[in-house]
Parts: C-alpha cells; sequence; structure tokens
C-alpha cells in the first residue's frame, strides 16, 4: 500500500495543464498600489512553478506511468493547485476537488488520532495495546509486549500482513478483512522480532491500531476520525463511505497497466489504508501541520516528533522523517497513489494525488520538493525502449530467487511479465535490451544472457537489495 510496503503485497488520454488554484470566495480589489504589485507578484510566481511542474509531468503522461494526478503546494500559507492528465479515459482533468483514493497516507490519521486520545489522557503511548482490548491476547516476544508507540511506529514485530491474507486477486484484496478474522489473525501470531526492536512496515499493526481506538472510544473508526480531526480542519471532502456527491467527483483507478480497476475497500484494516480525499483536503491537513490549531496543536506536534528508527533519520507517529527534517508518507492501492510531505522550517509542503498504482508518484514528490528548495526537478524514471518478441522469448522461464521463492518470466505478445509466487503476474517494462522495470513499485530485473538460446539468471532489484535469481526451468 505504499513504498514502504514490500514487494509481498503488490498491492495501482493525455491532457493539458489545468491551473487549478484553490478558489476565495470572492476576489477582493486592491486596496493599494503596493497589494496590487503583490498580487502581480504571486501570479508571476505561480506562473513559474507550472511551467517547472510542466517539465516534470507532461513526460510521464505522454509515457504512460500516470493517467492523471493534482500536485498542491502550499507555501508560507499559499496554496496552489494544479491538475494534469485525466480522470479517466474518457473523463476531466482532475481538479482541487476531484477524489482519490489515499492508501497508507491513511495512516498519519490514524497516528494522529492516537495523539490526540495521549492528549485527552485516555491512552498513552507506553500502554501495553493489550490494556486496550480486553479479552484478546496478543503475541509478545522474549517477555516484550506491543505497546501503542510500537504499532503507530512500525515496531511491533507484527508482519505486514497476516500469512491468511491471499495475494492471488488483488481487485478488492481487504474486502473480506473484518474485525473478528484480523483479531483472529492476531491470536497466536508468532512476532518477527522483539517489540521495540526494528522497523517493520506493517498494515495489520495499523490495522490493529485503527480497532484498539475505535474500541477504546467505543465510537465507528470513520466517525472517530470525523469528529476528532477532519472535521475541525474543514476536510469536507475526505471520507471512507462517499455521499453521492462525492462519488460523482472520484476519479476512475488505474493499474500499472492503465487498466480501469475497482475501489479498494478495507473494513477492519481502515486504520491502515481507507481514506478518500482529494488534493484542496490534503493541502488543508498539510497546512494545519505546519501552523497546528489550537485545539490540535499539542497531538500534531506530537505525531512530528522523532519516535524511533524509520527509513531515513527516523520515524515519528507514522510520518517518516528524512535527513533533511522533512516529514514525508505515501500510500498506494489497487488504482491510485499518494504522495505527501511538508517541511516545518522552511514553511512548505506538497501534496501529489494520482489515479494510477504508480511508484513514480513519489518520484514526482520528490521533484517537487526540489522546486520548493530551488534545486533542479528531476526523475529518477528510467526512459522505455522496444525489445523484439523474439528476445522477450529468451527471458521466459523459471528462476529461483531463494530456496522455495521461485519467480515465473511470462510474455504476453510484445509484453513481458513477473508472477512471483501465489501473486498475479505484473508487468516489466523494458529500459534496455537485457533490463526492465516494475511500475507499481520500485523494483528492477536484470537478465544474463549467453550468446545463444535462453537467459540464464535473472538479478532482481528492490528496496535497496540485490538478488541472483537462477533459471531452473
Amino acid at each position: 500500500m505504499g513504498k514502504t510496503a514490500n514487494f509481498a503485497v503488490l498491492l495501482a488520454a493525455t491532457g493539458g495543464l489545468v491551473a487549478c488554484p484553490q478558489e476565495p470566495a470572492e476576489a477582493p480589489t486592491p486596496k493599494s498600489t503596493q497589494s496590487a504589485k503583490v498580487s502581480a507578484s504571486a501570479e508571476a510566481s505561480n506562473a513559474q512553478l507550472r511551467a517547472k511542474l510542466d517539465e516534470v509531468i507532461e513526460p510521464i503522461i505522454k509515457d504512460g506511468w500516470v493517467k492523471g494526478l493534482v500536485i498542491g503546494v502550499v507555501e508560507k500559507g499559499k496554496r496552489s493547485l494544479f491538475g494534469y492528465g485525466r480522470t479517466s479515459d474518457t473523463g476531466e482533468p482532475p481538479t482541487a476537488d476531484t477524489v482519490f483514493e489515499i492508501g497508507s497516507v491513511t495512516k498519519i490519521f490514524t497516528a494522529l488520532l492516537l495523539s490526540d486520545a495521549v492528549e485527552r489522557k485516555i491512552v498513552a503511548l507506553d500502554d501495553k495495546a493489550s490494556a486496550h482490548l480486553p479479552g484478546v491476547s496478543l503475541p509478545s516476544k522474549s517477555d516484550k509486549e506491543i505497546t501503542l508507540k510500537h504499532l503507530a511506529t512500525h515496531s511491533s514485530g507484527l508482519p505486514n500482513v497476516p500469512p491468511s491474507f491471499s495475494l492471488k486477486d488483488l481487485s478488492n484484496p481487504w474486502a473480506k478483512q473484518d474485525e473478528a478474522k484480523l483479531l483472529g489473525d492476531v491470536v497466536g501470531l508468532e512476532l518477527q522480532s522483539e517489540p521495540g526492536a526494528k522497523f517493520s512496515y506493517s498494515n495489520l499493526g495499523y490495522g490493529l491500531l485503527g480497532v484498539l481506538l475505535s474500541r477504546r472510544d467505543k465510537t465507528p473508526y470513520e466517525q472517530l476520525l470525523l469528529s476528532r480531526i477532519i472535521e475541525p480542519l474543514g476536510m469536507n471532502s475526505t471520507r471512507i463511505t462517499l455521499t453521492d456527491e462525492m462519488r460523482g467527483r472520484m476519479a476512475q483507478g488505474h493499474n500499472a497497466e492503465g487498466e480501469a480497476v475497482s475501489n479498494w475497500d478495507y473494513r477492519a484494516y481502515a486504520g491502515a489504508g481507507a481514506l478518500r480525499s482529494t488534493a484542496k483536503d490534503m493541502l488543508a491537513f498539510v497546512q494545519a501541520n505546519l501552523d497546528p490549531p489550537s485545539d490540535l496543536a499539542g497531538a500534531i506536534r506530537r505525531t512530528h516528533d522523532k519516535h524511533g528508527v524509520g527509513l531515513g533519520a527516523g520515524i515519528g507517529l507514522a510520518w517518516q522523517i528524512s535527513p533533511s527534517g522533512s516529514l514525508w508518507h505515501d500510500g498506494q492501492t489497487g488504482g491510485f497513489h499518494t504522495f505527501v510531505a511538508l517541511n516545518r522550517k522552511r514553511q512548505h509542503g506538497l501534496v501529489v494525488l494520482s489515479n494510477c498504482e504508480t511508484y513514480a508518484i513519489n518520484e514526482v514528490g520528490s521533484a517537487v520538493a526540489r522546486i520548493l528548495v530551488g534545486k533542479p526537478a528531476k526523475l529518477n524514471l528510467p526512459p522505455m525502449v522496444q525489445v523484439p518478441a523474439e528476445t522477450l522469448e529468451r527471458y521466459v522461464g523459471r528462476y529461483e530467487l531463494a530456496p522455495g521463492i521461485v519467480m515465473e518470466i511470462l510474455r504476453d505478445g510484445d509484453k513481458l511479465y513477473v508472477k512471483p509466487p501465489g501473486q498475479e503476474r505484473v508487468r516489466l517494462y523494458p529500459f534496455s535490451q537485457t533490463e526492465f522495470v516494475l511500475r507499481m513499485t520500485a523494483a528492477a530485473a536484470k537478465f544474463v544472457l549467453p550468446e545463444k538460446g535462453p537467459a540464464t539468471e535473472m538479478i532482481w532489484q528492490q528496496g535497496g537489495q540485490k538478488g541472483p535469481a537462477k533459471r531452473v526451468q
């Protein structure tokens, strides 16, 4: 459900630029020549930002990495929004009010719910999770029990998903995961590490945290989120359960191949990824994190504090902390990808919401962040090339990545696919005659070809690691 999730969970019409600035209730009349100059300067700055974004976004839409997306930027309180592409093959360009699934970005909201409960003295971060789930026997390791902070910082030792979770059908994989099943999967589960020992991304952990907070407050998760966070921040288009009006603004989701897919329903895993939102609402959330309102100030700031080891310099409550001090998170479902980041010192932030499951959105987010600090924007995305069908056929076969883990390579016409064990096939896109990349997640394959005959080996790269996979068939 995002870049922070591993490969085991695969799970995601080119149009011109449409600027979508946040509209004021009514454009004020300048009261002086100076204010008119300020307004003109702001318009020029917006045009410059748009031109820089064009250079980044238009090529990836042309190359099919993305169907449509909205970029939102806030700089010292000034908000700007820009839409690209289409909401569907026949749809309109996305706007500030287009609704997207935001996937694991939901975890930031769940973490804020936890922090708010701490602020209200209902719970404490170091509370044992079992203390708030009476009757549920949670696993432990080496006599160390899971705390609320462990759940919020992905250090509980719980796996990403439970062993019973099926990867064979990813059209709506969470739809059958009700609360009884989630809790039943946790009971008796062997932890992968001692609680607090290391970072290991866990959708299961955040699903459990959402259930726990809901039970503790005796309020359904969505209603708790609405009353404590969403409504106080004026986020009128952020929900799990869509109204008919919001459903009419919902973008069509697409997988990494650009095919239309169904929406995902999370049920008991709501705290891990169920929210739908808009760029307008998400910018309001970013602004609240940059300049917290008084009633949520303590809770918001606690989520920003470093509480453990993450992917960069550390982890807050859900937020990843980069070496520069910026906070970020991403989220991916079967048809959408979202990226959000902010820097409190510089007082700027950004959101990117897309209706395609592709890690390219994280690259877009990084490029926008570079633009905001005056650095050249560049995307670390390989250019696509054509590979003859006869060459692709030489790659077809089965490759053993590790004992018992065999990756199957398939060809369908001029397209190559990888099929991990027990999962659906995923397309590989060539960027050289022997090298291929996935679009749904940052992973790549390189084939070793002899002078004649089939490939003898595949080098699989993902998560900063490389692994040789010998052909076994």
